[in-house]
């Protein structure tokens, strides 16, 4: 009897607080609403989402109720009372699907959405390291295409009720490059230059990601001793970082981009591209960085 006396001062109280929160005839109307609403709630926390069942006007809870902070006021703020309804979903999106594929392969990618339903997708497509996106290729939460002979970037626009979100996603060409990314290597010298691909490729820079690939790592083979240059450029060719410019030994060498450049700040997600130059040799190679 003491506790149903005490949980009744409890319930009005956060019913009284709602004519004040609001005003009193919208507090008396949804406190009556509330109780109407079927199943007739057995707690607060029922109580309060029937609260903000009857303040909904157009049966779209994700974006919010007129008075969804006059309730949160009420019965939260003031009593403790927690409703358990998800309301006011902020429209997201995040592609999930292959981020590795051999060419020819066919590979499909969801478009995972939070938000106010329905949804409208426009998906696009584009080899890395290009600037113009395809035509929209496809209109629906899924995706399926081949894969390009090089690596390549989805997006998808997500429209819901007038708001727009993008999200985009990096695919890389060629199961090889999961492996090992080193071969064997004899104890003997190299006997030309050479410039191997970097890995992991692309590699994920965020806080997020696994330690392992927070960098990069770049071999390469030097037949004799030689002045080294390996310097990394984003793709308008600014120098972001220089990596190496000094005399190095004969022999295999392995340097390692952390993604920052040269003031020490964690450069954008994206493209670049890293030169080795060594005496007389010249080669360039693309690394990708997402985040």
């Amino acid at each position: 009897e003491d506790n149903q006396h005490y949980n009744g001062q409890i319930l009005s109280g956060a019913m009284w607080d709602l004519e004040s929160t609001t005003s009193q005839n919208t507090g008396r109307n949804l406190n009556f609403k509330a109780m109407q609403i079927t199943p007739q709630p057995d707690t607060f926390a029922e109580f309060v989402d029937n609260a903000i069942l009857a303040d909904d006007n157009n049966g779209k809870l994700c974006d919010g109720t007129p008075n969804y902070d006059a309730i949160i006021e009420a019965f939260e703020t003031n009593h403790g009372i927690v409703p358990t309804l998800n309301v006011g979903q902020p429209l997201s999106a995040n592609i999930t699907g292959p981020i590795m594929l051999e060419w020819k392969a066919w590979g499909t990618w969801t478009a995972n959405v939070t938000g106010c339903s329905p949804f409208s997708y426009e998906w696009r497509f584009r080899e890395v390291g290009e600037t113009n996106w395809s035509g929209v290729a496809g209109t629906s939460q899924q995706y399926t295409r081949q894969m390009l002979p090089v690596d390549m970037e989805l997006q998808v626009k997500v429209t819901s009720d007038g708001q727009i979100v993008y999200d985009t996603h990096y695919v890389e060409e060629g199961f090889n490059k999961a492996t090992a990314p080193v071969a064997e290597e004899s104890s003997s010298l190299p006997e030309v230059f050479s410039l191997s691909q970097n890995y992991p490729n692309p590699f994920n820079r965020s806080a997020q990601s696994s330690q392992q690939n927070l960098a990069t790592s770049i071999r390469f083979g030097l037949p004799e001793a030689t002045q080294v240059q390996l310097i990394i450029f984003d793709l308008v060719g600014r120098e972001v970082r220089r990596l190496a410019d000094q005399p190095m030994t004969a022999g295999y060498h392995e340097m390692n981009w952390d993604g920052k450049d040269q003031a020490g700040h964690i450069a954008p997600a994206g493209v670049y591209f890293y030169h080795l130059i060594a005496g007389d040799f010249r080669e360039w190679k693309k690394l990708a960085m997402v985040r």
